[in-house]
């Protein structure tokens, strides 16, 4: 066998249904890596950090810690085998697709939707502003970004122990959480409109937390973008070297 049959072999070999499986699901893998990794180094700084935390039972908190990433992963590790990853589209799947994305498209734009309103209440009440003021927003958030030390002080003294607005917030927070990655991984498919409403929310929420003087809240909408921007890079080569192969195959025919 010639040098050029080998290599033409190895790359049939490295483009073959199974082959490309193989490499999706280690493509799939990588952000149950990344947050495992951040889950353990936030584990590490919680125990061995600068901060002392008061913790009454720790073997309870370490326990219930480990199970729920045990139970995440392998919740993650059993759909990602179960998954059938397909190599190429015939026109009825292709139509089928172009419905479901359709359909989605609509329940994003209804979450994010909920979101906004969600987060103006939520960014509302735990600041204590009595009316929805840019202005007073505004100034806010410089006091928390010059003085974070008072501001956070100052968000234990709102009342926000109880009530049916807190209530209504803790409740539907899933929903809202759910609306900034989905917003995030849909940006580019939105119109105009669509993406204002998505900056006025990531906003409102990033002063939410610099007003409270809790900057985590800040990071964690980093985190959220940057890492969904990593996924979709890691997706779009998959999509990429799946298009490719799917049209080889058919030139072939």
């Amino acid at each position: 066998m010639t040098e050029k049959q080998m290599l033409g072999t190895k790359s049939d070999q490295s483009n073959n249904p199974q082959s490309i499986r193989n490499r999706t699901r280690f493509i799939l893998l990588k952000p149950l890596l990344v947050a495992e990794i951040y889950f353990i180094f936030t584990l590490i700084l919680y125990t061995f950090g600068p901060t002392t935390w008061i913790n009454t039972n720790p073997y309870f908190l370490y326990a219930f810690l480990i199970l729920y990433q045990l139970f995440f992963s392998f919740g993650y590790l059993y759909e990602i085998n179960k998954a059938r990853i397909p190599i190429g589209l015939d026109s009825k799947k292709e139509n089928l697709i172009t419905s479901n994305r359709i359909k989605i498209k609509r329940f994003v734009k209804f979450i994010i939707i909920f979101g906004l309103i969600m987060t103006s209440i939520s960014t509302i009440t735990y600041t204590n502003i009595s009316t929805f003021s840019l202005s007073a927003l505004i100034d806010q958030t410089i006091n928390g970004i010059t003085n974070p030390l008072s501001a956070y002080k100052e968000s234990f003294g709102g009342g926000s122990e109880g009530g049916i607005i807190y209530l209504i917030i803790v409740l539907t927070s899933p929903i809202t959480w759910a609306a900034f990655p989905l917003s995030v991984v849909y940006f580019k498919r939105l119109n105009l409109s669509y993406k204002v409403i998505v900056i006025i929310m990531f906003s409102l929420e990033a002063m939410r937390w610099i007003i409270m003087g809790r900057n985590k809240g800040v990071f964690d909408l980093a985190i959220i973008i940057i890492s969904i921007i990593l996924i979709r890079k890691m997706q779009n080569k998959y999509e990429n070297i799946n298009n490719e192969v799917f049209k080889k195959k058919e030139s072939k025919r």
